[in-house]
């Protein structure tokens, strides 16, 4: 990549082989003295103004590319946007579709058991009148027929219209209607909330549950 990018003139390679030697040079520093540490805090000035130097550059050479993305993005965002939504009308006429045939299959699942609830029952009864009448092993034979039918309640099979490259699917969603019941493993801590309190305090307010602590940093050109 080094090679296809020019850095004031200067080829991308050596520009980074520079910024890889001041690199190599900070990670011999040691400080031992006073003096030392303002060397280094010099040094580290030097090296914030490198840094802004560096992204500057990059910004001039980013910015028109940055500036073609976004007309290139800007184009394209309208035609996608009908193309998502023209997607979303065809699959919410696809699951209305699903729904209603499932809603057709479930009444004449339900009707054909009924049925089939009645034929058992008539047999149940002529099963009695005939026990009764002394004829027991027909009678038998009629429980046994009908047993069978309880037993084995007809079900109306799913003919769902198959099309090669669509599927069907159900997805899972949820919405939580009290917060208040759901058990801790269920929650998450605002880190974001707890952040706010602890710069905001500087570790003056315990929250129960939190290790509150500082660490020291320096800071160089506002940062």
């Amino acid at each position: 990549m080094e090679k296809f990018i020019t850095v004031d003139g200067q080829d991308g390679a050596k520009f980074v082989q520079s910024i890889e030697d001041i690199y190599s040079r900070a990670q011999e520093i040691k400080i031992e003295t006073a003096d030392g540490y303002v060397e280094v805090a010099e040094e580290l000035k030097i090296l914030k103004a490198k840094q802004k130097e560096i992204t500057e550059k990059r910004m001039d050479m980013t910015r028109p590319l940055d500036t073609s993305k976004k007309n290139i993005m800007d184009f394209f965002r309208h035609p996608l946007d009908l193309i998502a939504k023209a997607e979303s009308f065809c699959k919410n006429e696809m699951v209305k579709w699903n729904i209603e045939q499932d809603r057709l299959r479930q009444i004449e699942e339900d009707r054909i058991q009924a049925q089939a609830k009645k034929d058992s029952e008539k047999l149940q009864k002529k099963a009695d009148l005939l026990e009764e009448k002394g004829d027991a092993r027909t009678a038998h034979d009629l429980r046994n027929e009908a047993q069978a039918i309880e037993s084995s309640m007809p079900t109306v099979t799913d003919q769902e219209t198959k099309v090669a490259g669509i599927s069907r699917k159900k997805v899972w969603k949820f919405k939580i209607t009290d917060e208040s019941l759901l058990s801790r493993n269920w929650l998450i801590p605002d880190e974001k909330k707890i952040g706010a309190t602890v710069r905001a305090t500087q570790g003056s307010i315990l929250i129960e549950g939190v290790h509150i602590y500082s660490e020291d940093s320096i800071a160089s050109g506002g940062r």
